[in-house]
């Protein structure tokens, strides 16, 4: 009962302080303060002051085709569709500028003549252009091959290309390109949730690009140093072609005749993790030199996964080749070593590689070597196929 007694004094006490000290502070706790309350919020001009693309704003110019050039630093952004039948529709003649196409669609009409673009960013550098549609009238043969009648000869274009750094650059984000007659985005630093489809030329050109998809190009789908979360399908070449990394990404080719027409193709050192290839004529993966994993490729008629001096781990390769004198293999590391990998191929070894281990090949409608190593630790093929190595281990057959 004592101990009760003392938390209600206690309590008591400090009901009496707070009221006493908001007493003292001049006011009551309930009670709104007097008078209009004053500004807690910017405006969005306080913020980033945003120019209309509209004749006679700031920095603006009409053309004479009823597109627009703009001229000065600033942030611009459409206020209606747009429709050129000749030249190029918004023309970029100034550094640090932002267009926020705000939803809304340029389009063009009439012909492609090798230097029309829907925007032109010329030499400028430090250029964000967002969220938005870049729309041509086009035809597709029914063979799925070029386009006719195509308006532009690009869709965003840049003379010059810009590294990351130092604020250079042409950016892209949210922005749909569909039928343009040569390549849909050309030298940027970086694109991002975008996506261009029906190109008769090259989808994506940049630095980096992520989170992107470059739908039936006629040439190299998505080519650029990285590239990430993208997916990438080419007609007539690879569909990702890159310098430096490939992360869980998707490249198609359905190029018929060259086989360095891959799905996924890198010429330098460089990393292809959690990603797919696809190619009917080339390699689905194909990598100059380093590292393959976590990765899946297939191809029509050459090799699943090839790397000429590097790795493949925990990865699987196959060939549906059914010429069994090819050089066709499901996994094929020329110089190097094959790990935790599976390797496949119609009537070809699925894995030949210096070393192998934990790794499982399968020849499917033939029997024979079904891994080809100099090494082979730990490995297994199907009941029907075997193992031709100069050394085996730790149960190899």
């Amino acid at each position: 009962m004592n101990a009760q007694k003392t938390l209600l004094l206690v309590g008591a006490s400090l009901l009496t302080l707070t009221s006493t000290s908001f007493a003292q502070a001049g006011g009551d706790p309930t009670t709104p303060p007097a008078g209009v309350p004053g500004k807690v919020m910017k405006t969005l001009d306080e913020v980033e002051a945003r120019i209309p693309l509209v004749d006679g704003a700031s920095g603006v110019t009409q053309n004479l085709n009823t597109g627009f050039s703009i001229t000065l630093p600033g942030s611009y952004y459409l206020v209606h569709n747009i429709s050129v039948s000749e030249g190029t529709a918004i023309n970029i003649n100034s550094d640090n500028v932002t267009l926020d196409l705000n939803g809304f669609r340029i389009y063009g009409t009439g012909t492609a003549d090798g230097s029309r673009y829907a925007i032109d960013t010329g030499t400028r550098s430090n250029v964000l252009i967002k969220n938005g549609t870049i729309k041509c009238n086009f035809a597709i043969a029914i063979d799925g091959g070029s386009l006719d009648g195509s308006s532009f000869d690009a869709g965003i274009y840049s003379e010059v290309f810009f590294g990351l750094g130092d604020g250079e650059g042409i950016i892209v984000k949210n922005v749909i390109i569909d039928g343009v007659a040569g390549n849909g985005i050309v030298n940027a630093t970086l694109v991002e949730d975008s996506i261009v489809s029906n190109v008769d030329g090259i989808g994506i050109e940049s630095q980096v690009i992520k989170n992107s998809i470059a739908n039936r190009c006629e040439d190299i789908a998505l080519k650029g140093d990285s590239i990430f979360d993208s997916e990438g399908y080419s007609l007539g070449n690879s569909g990702i072609s890159a310098t430096d990394k490939v992360i869980n990404s998707k490249g198609r080719s359905i190029s018929i005749g060259a086989n360095s027409h891959a799905g996924i193709r890198l010429n330098s050192n460089g990393v292809v993790r959690s990603s797919s290839g696809y190619a009917e004529s080339g390699s689905g993966i194909f990598l100059d030199e380093g590292t393959v994993s976590e990765s899946i490729g297939f191809s029509e008629t050459y090799i699943g996964i090839y790397v000429n001096d590097g790795t493949v781990s925990h990865s699987k390769g196959h060939s549906e080749s059914t010429n069994d004198s090819s050089v066709a293999r499901g996994i094929w590391v020329r110089d190097g070593h094959v790990s935790h990998s599976f390797g496949s191929g119609k009537v070809v070894p699925g894995i030949t590689t210096d070393v192998a281990s934990y790794c499982y090949g399968d020849i499917q409608d033939v029997s024979g070597a079904a891994i080809v190593a100099t090494v082979a630790i730990a490995c297994q093929v199907s009941s029907d196929d075997s193992v031709s190595a100069t050394t085996k281990a730790l149960g190899t057959p």
